[in-house]
């Protein structure tokens, strides 16, 4: 066999190793089933502007996923926007998602140096907010 031939033979094995590698890949159970089959949980930061507007989206979290985390509907400027403002609605629809298809889910970060919300951080830098304040604020608004 000439070396030509024998590149030619090469490309093609190749061809077909992948295409039998994607193929394998289609038909291969979903990441949840083998998750759930070994007692594990596989999830993935869910994006509410996606999940409530992409199929695509939605559909592969109900297929590979078998727990959701909040991607940001659960920090702390997103549930209390306004000192006397709780907002539930994203983490209320993450939830019934969540329950919707036999996930779990895990919140997370609900005070983070990052997404607090500006009354929080306002208050505290020019003293409305006493550090006693901030400590009931944080134990006890519920």
């Amino acid at each position: 066999m000439s070396s030509r031939n024998a590149r030619l033979v090469i490309i093609a094995l190749a061809a077909c190793g992948a295409l039998l590698c994607a193929a394998s890949a289609v038909t291969a159970a979903p990441l949840r089933t083998s998750a759930t089959a070994k007692g594990l949980f596989i999830g993935a930061a869910v994006n509410m502007v996606p999940l409530g507007n992409e199929a695509t989206y939605r559909d592969t979290l109900r297929r590979e996923f078998n727990m959701v985390v909040a991607e940001n509907v659960f920090k702390f400027d997103a549930v209390h926007p306004a000192r006397t403002t709780f907002n539930f609605t994203d983490t209320d629809a993450l939830v019934a998602f969540a329950e919707a298809n036999g996930m779990a889910i895990r919140g997370h970060t609900l005070v983070w140096h990052n997404q607090l919300p500006g009354w929080l951080t306002t208050g505290v830098s020019n003293g409305t907010i006493s550090t006693d304040q901030l400590r009931d604020i944080l134990i006890a608004d519920r």
